[in-house]
């Protein structure tokens, strides 16, 4: 089921947006699969962008944390660490587009966890597949030890936010279960491309043209 759901939060960057005193912090905190699915423009060029994460925010603690990044070369990638114990890393390159007809571009990215795999999509596409048993073992949120934040827009590390993003996340939704590749395909493909143009979104100040009538 679903755990969370925001919308249209804007971030400027290293003003990440909090939520570790939500109700629903310590649920995302203690994740053992599910899905993160967020719908969002960058206008940053920052190097890594976390759209989304968990940490341990504690001085010495810095490689505590599971974040969602993407970067403005098109990478979409996730990192799950807790020390030594767990550096688990994967990343599709050209999955996310930095811009389309010389502006921002809106895309929609899923990471989906499901004990056995990670799968990673972005606008209408599965673009990664990592089979947990190559990395060493399932591993997820909640074999992180000492987590105390959850952010969007960077990653809360010795007390600092790094991978700061900033733009709009439009919408992210974190569900505690999988959910199925046929979904995600069909949820982020509102923002294939080339069809992206077709996308309005009343907050952007773009009206489409309105053609007259044929006769």
């Amino acid at each position: 089921g679903l755990v969370f759901r925001k919308e249209d939060q804007k971030i400027a960057v290293g003003s990440p947006v909090e939520l570790s005193t939500k109700d629903y912090a310590e649920k995302l905190m203690k994740l053992e699969e599910g899905t993160i699915l967020v719908h969002y423009t960058s206008t940053s060029d920052q190097a890594i962008q976390s759209l989304f994460s968990v940490s341990n925010a504690k001085a010495g603690h810095e490689n505590r944390h599971f974040h969602v990044y993407i970067r403005p070369e098109g990478v979409l990638g996730c990192e799950i660490r807790n020390e030594s114990a767990m550096n688990y890393g994967f990343k599709a390159a050209n999955a996310v587009k930095a811009d389309y007809k010389g502006k921002p571009a809106e895309n929609i990215i899923a990471l989906q966890a499901d004990k056995e795999t990670y799968q990673l999509f972005a606008n209408g596409e599965k673009v990664l597949t990592v089979d947990a048993a190559a990395l060493g073992g399932y591993r997820f949120i909640s074999e992180i030890t000492g987590l105390d934040t959850v952010s969007l827009g960077a990653t809360k590390r010795g007390g600092i936010n790094k991978y700061t993003f900033g733009g709009n996340i439009h919408k992210i939704e974190v569900y505690e279960t999988p959910l199925t590749d046929e979904e995600l395909i069909e949820e982020t493909k509102k923002t294939a491309y080339p069809e992206l143009q077709q996308i309005f979104h009343k907050n952007d100040g773009i009206i489409p043209e309105i053609l007259p009538g044929l006769p």
